[in-house]
């Protein structure tokens, strides 16, 4: 199985929220709700920040003997998460104009309700899936199964029957999502579930992705979760074979700068990685195998480190021991995303770009596998 460390591509994309809820007409809401087992304290309407760092409170309210109401303007269904603050207890609410009203226990999450919000209704079915709830519980039995077990071959098959499945369910929740997207086309819970779903399914290919945004229209089609995904489509469409990789300039650990426009001439592969990500340092001894074959033959390795700390990112390369050009990205202050691997939509690591003598993209791939296949077509 391929082995990969996620990163939160999409944080990047956030500051489309603030400028989607700015650029619209605004209606009031108002959430009044019923907090059992929280009689005091304060409860927050919190939403995603615009720079993806984290939520700012949209508004709070001391509870009185555990109600409150919360009160804003929006400018379409948005969700958001009410919070109780001082506590780990958190809530998801599809916040819309109009009234909502929420009654939630606490300790027992599945007395969560709410009404007012058609775009929660709308989640709610898309959430209550009969085959997935199955394999959750399916999963969940094995998961008992594999804590009491005491025999290591029985403990391996349980796991073996547990990882099946989770890709069956993972198979299903895909199936799952068009069925519901191609019956619901115009609802933003449509658009909202597809985002959720893009923001963890890294291996969605882009013809996946472009069949499901074509099917959202309307007040979904509108949506800030759609302009967000369509946004990062765009922008991977462009990093598309054939085309121009961006060019860009990083240090060395001696403080050096590498233009990748200035290794031309040669086939060249970005590696991104980071000292912290184990399939990366694992797959570094392939990379030692696969240089000094071709390095004669005009290929060069350009490895870009994720790494926010040097000193890390140094260790590392003093103990791989890499013989080949070595850089490392730039992270702006307050900032999640790094400079380089935003701008080539990175979402996870390692990840591998392989360019032509001309800088064009030949591989855009986490696989290394078809990185040594075109090796070997071009080189070998």
């Amino acid at each position: 199985m391929k082995q990969t460390i996620k990163i939160n591509a999409l944080l990047g994309l956030m500051g489309l929220f603030c400028n989607y809820a700015s650029a619209q007409n605004t209606a009031a809401f108002s959430i009044q709700g019923k907090l059992y087992n929280a009689t005091s304290g304060k409860v927050m309407l919190m939403k995603a920040s615009a720079d993806g760092i984290g939520f700012k409170a949209i508004d709070s309210a001391i509870l009185k003997n555990g109600s409150f109401e919360l009160k804003g303007k929006i400018a379409a269904p948005e969700m958001m998460t009410l919070k109780v603050n001082g506590g780990d207890w958190s809530m998801p609410v599809f916040v819309e104009q109009g009234i909502l009203k929420v009654t939630a226990d606490l300790s027992n999450q599945k007395l969560n309700k709410i009404t007012g919000s058609a775009s929660q209704d709308q989640y709610n079915t898309y959430l209550k899936d009969q085959q997935q709830l199955k394999m959750d519980q399916e999963l969940a039995v094995l998961r008992q199964k594999i804590r009491a077990e005491k025999d290591p071959a029985k403990i391996q098959e349980l796991k073996q029957q547990s990882g099946t499945l989770a890709l069956a369910k993972k198979s299903r929740e895909k199936t799952w999502l068009k069925t519901y997207v191609a019956a619901n086309p115009a609802s933003v819970a449509s658009a909202y579930a597809f985002y959720k779903y893009h923001q963890f399914d890294y291996e969605m290919s882009l013809a996946e992705t472009d069949e499901i945004l074509s099917k959202l229209t309307g007040e979904a089609k509108a949506s800030l979760y759609y302009k967000v995904v369509e946004k990062e489509v765009l922008a991977k469409k462009a990093l598309m074979p054939g085309k121009l990789a961006p060019d860009f300039s990083l240090s060395t650990k001696e403080g050096n700068k590498i233009a990748l426009s200035s290794l031309r001439g040669k086939y060249v592969l970005i590696d991104f990685w980071a000292s912290w990500c184990k399939p990366c340092r694992a797959a570094i001894p392939h990379w030692k195998e696969i240089y000094p074959r071709y390095k004669d033959k005009g290929f060069e390795i350009l490895a870009l480190s994720g790494d926010r700390n040097h000193a890390d990112w140094i260790k590392a390369m003093d103990v791989e021991q890499m013989p080949w050009l070595q850089v490392v990205d730039d992270f702006p202050p307050g900032q999640m995303n790094s400079v380089v691997g935003g701008m080539y939509q990175v979402s996870f690591i390692p990840f591998y770009v392989l360019l032509d003598k001309e800088g064009k993209i030949l591989v855009f791939s986490g696989d290394k596998k078809e990185v040594d296949a075109k090796l070997a077509e071009l080189l070998d």
